[in-house]
């Protein structure tokens, strides 16, 4: 007799978890967006490896860093004053 092993999806979601689907659509491209960067810098220095590497993938693309261990929680009236067309929610958000 074989034993069985459960195991997570590589894509993080189990079989038979449900989903919740996107309110607005995809953005086809980021270029010439203004994209919101939030995440904890006490994850060593990800944020700014990571904002690096995105000015160098993505130079029209306007992106502003939130650091949320030095510049505090951010409120959803403040991000859409802001008018951002996208946002990444890093690691420790």
């Amino acid at each position: 007799m074989k034993e069985l092993y459960e195991c997570l999806d590589p894509r993080g979601r189990r079989p038979g978890d449900s989903t919740i689907p996107l309110k607005t659509p995809r953005l086809s491209s980021l270029k010439d967006k203004k994209v919101l960067v939030a995440m904890k810098e006490s994850f060593g220095n990800v944020m700014p490896a990571l904002y690096d590497e995105l000015l160098i993938q993505a130079p029209d693309v306007h992106f502003v860093p939130w650091n949320l261990d030095l510049q505090g929680r951010l409120t959803l009236e403040w991000a859409k004053e802001q008018k951002f067309d996208a946002v990444i929610a890093g690691v420790g958000y």
